[in-house]
């Protein structure tokens, strides 16, 4: 594994936007219970909004609506240190399994759906000496 610092480089909504429609996977940060959560979940983008499913019994749903909320979408190679970071920034609704979500994720009758208000992004690069 490198020991070189690495750079950012700052990308704009466009080139987000294709990072996040071609990725499945993330992360949501919110406040559960007053308290600060980072939560992994699988994700879909689908007409300019984030939809992740939510367990029926997660206390996700008592504590979301209206909320502001941050998701990040990424990776890095640890070798490389080659990567990106997408961030995504705005208001979660809760929706109920209807016909427009129904084959995104199988199984899950609640979804977290967020329009995104903030959308920015950064390449990682290794900074070569």
């Amino acid at each position: 594994m490198s020991n070189h610092p690495y750079v950012l480089e700052c990308i704009p909504r466009e080139t987000c936007i294709h990072y996040i429609s071609k990725n499945s996977d993330g992360r949501i940060s919110l406040n559960i219970d007053a308290l600060p959560e980072i939560i992994p979940t699988p994700y879909r983008y689908v007409n300019e909004k984030i939809h992740i499913p939510v367990p029926k019994q997660h206390n996700i749903l008592r504590s979301i609506e209206g909320s502001v909320v941050a998701f990040e979408t990424g990776g890095l190679d640890p070798e490389s240190l080659e990567g990106f970071s997408i961030q995504v920034i705005g208001v979660a609704e809760m929706v109920g399994r209807n016909s427009k979500l129904k084959d995104m994720f199988i199984g899950n009758p609640c979804y977290l759906e967020i329009y995104p208000s903030i959308i920015k992004g950064s390449l990682i690069h290794a900074h070569k000496h």
